[in-house]
């Protein structure tokens, strides 16, 4: 589902943009002028980045792939 920003196109500078994604990756088009441009993708680190936010119990039932 898209959100809305108020005023937020750098084309127009009055605009308001559509904020979505599709199967290529995020996007946002201007309502007023119709500008579209692509967002640049933001990824989650992966488990073993997160280490300092997970406990040892959760990281053992990642690797063993327990699953209550």
């Amino acid at each position: 589902m898209g959100k809305i920003k108020v005023r937020g196109c750098i084309h127009c500078q009055n605009g308001e943009v559509f904020v979505d994604h599709d199967m290529y990756g995020w996007y946002e088009t201007c309502l007023q002028c119709g500008y579209s441009h692509d967002l640049p993708d933001i990824m989650e680190p992966a488990a073993e980045e997160r280490k300092d936010e997970l406990t040892e119990g959760q990281l053992e039932k990642r690797r063993v792939g327990y699953h209550r």
